[in-house]
């Protein structure tokens, strides 16, 4: 795992972690084989823990028996256990509450490949981390402060829940933000190109960690993917900090992932971004953007018609007053990302039980959020196909939000990218790649411009 220090500036870095030690002959006969087998599927799972210790038993909400996608993505925030402070009484009082509340854990089933009480994978298991152990070795010695606890604690919980079926690519970490990339064994020998970057975007100057991003980068056959998570500036004020917060993550972190001129946004096939984005629901800028008044002078007044909203059913008055999607639309951010239809009431912030309750001091937000963009030609090659959130979790002020995705694999593809990247004259084929088909630095952080 990738962890950097409290107090400075992350360095974004390349790992490169080949998956397979097999000839390139072999390789390119096993990405052959792999990309005949359509389509490839994405699991992904943003959640802000809240600071509090997971419970195993609600996990299966989010990762349920019989999982088969291909790629397993898990983003957490706010993802640090802490014992002090009634922490663990509470944790424990949660835990219960929950197995009282569910069915037995599904890990415990006889015939699972995890029982609850059985040890962590070890390295060089079936389950431990792909890749080559001295790099592994290095990366971890890279790492500048302690891992905790509560790393190895969630590590080993999505591995249960998981089983051996699955294996990871990689967990990286900074400070409270987790993302774990797991691929099915049977694709293990397909992945290649493994790339990690972090990036800080909070406090002054954006040098701690609190607030920032994850990123992993990989190739499955012949289809690159990266898959970020952050966790972004809080409160409904913050908005322009949250869409710098997003520029910053991508300048950060371009070098370690591939051509420095070129971000996670526009290097690979497909780009998946998921995390606790935290833009708000304002209805009031939402009127002012439409040249009314403020129909809500008072934040009392304001969250009460949030929640009339929110009990009426009425997503899309919410989504209308959603500051993402106002700054998508304005071309502020996200440019060229997609998003699924919401139709489930906002995750933010709530009570933590296993209701719907919403505390009084936020107004009701959909903070969690997962998106996703395709390069000039895969465009329609990605289409997701749930979206949803997990009210019945307990233990955190958010409820998790999954997505589900299914993509027709790049190699099958390749007569439609050929034709897009072979536009205008032979000779200048390099440049039309990088203009039209991906975008560069300079273009999406134009000058006085949060876009990207």
């Amino acid at each position: 795992s990738v962890h950097l220090a409290q107090g400075h500036r992350s360095r974004a870095r390349a790992v490169s972690m080949p998956l397979s030690r097999a000839s390139s002959a072999g390789k390119r006969e096993r990405a052959r084989a792999y990309n005949k087998a359509l389509p490839l599927t994405i699991r992904c799972l943003t959640w802000n823990v809240g600071n509090a210790k997971p419970v195993a038993a609600e996990l299966a909400h989010a990762l349920p028996d019989g999982l088969d996608e291909d790629i397993i993505v898990v983003g957490t925030q706010e993802n640090s256990y802490k014992a002090g402070k009634g922490g663990r009484k509470r944790a424990v009082a949660q835990e219960k509450r929950a197995v009282a509340q569910e069915s037995p854990e599904p890990t415990e089933k006889a015939g699972s490949a995890y029982s609850a009480y059985e040890p962590a994978p070890t390295p060089g298991s079936p389950h431990s981390s792909v890749g080559d152990t001295e790099e592994r070795e290095e990366e971890s010695a890279a790492a500048v402060g302690g891992g905790g606890k509560g790393h190895a604690e969630w590590e080993e919980m999505l591995a249960r829940r998981l089983g051996r079926g699955y294996v990871p690519v990689r967990h990286v970490r900074l400070w409270e933000m987790r993302l774990s990339v797991y691929v099915k064994a049977s694709q293990r020998a397909n992945v290649t190109k493994v790339h990690v970057a972090s990036a800080a975007t909070g406090g002054p100057g954006g040098m701690l960690g609190n607030k920032g991003g994850l990123v992993v980068r990989l190739r499955l056959g012949a289809t690159s993917l990266a898959f970020v998570s952050c966790h972004l500036a809080a409160h409904s004020h913050m908005l322009s900090r949250r869409n710098h917060n997003c520029s910053e993550l991508l300048r950060e972190t371009a070098s370690a992932l591939g051509p420095r001129h070129l971000t996670a946004a526009a290097q690979f096939d497909h780009v998946f971004w998921l995390g606790d984005l935290n833009y708000r629901t304002d209805l009031n800028a939402a009127a002012a953007a439409a040249g009314e008044e403020a129909p809500f002078p008072t934040d009392e007044e304001h969250h009460g018609q949030v929640l009339r909203l929110v009990e009426q059913g009425d997503w899309g008055a919410l989504l209308g007053a959603d500051q993402l999607a106002a700054s998508r639309a304005a071309g502020e951010a996200f440019v060229g990302f997609e998003e699924g239809p919401i139709a489930f009431a906002p995750t933010f912030k709530v009570e933590r039980s296993s209701e719907l309750v919403y505390q009084q001091k936020r107004i009701p937000s959909y903070c969690d959020r997962v998106l996703w963009k395709s390069a000039a030609g895969l465009r329609g090659a990605v289409s997701q196909t749930s979206l949803a959130a997990l009210p019945r979790v307990s233990t955190s002020d958010h409820k998790p939000v999954v997505a589900t995705f299914s993509l027709t694999p790049s190699e099958a593809l390749r007569g439609t990218m050929q034709e897009v990247r072979s536009g205008g004259s032979r000779g200048s084929r390099g440049s039309s790649r990088k203009s039209s088909l991906f975008g560069n630095v300079s273009s999406s952080f134009a000058a006085g411009s949060a876009s990207f």
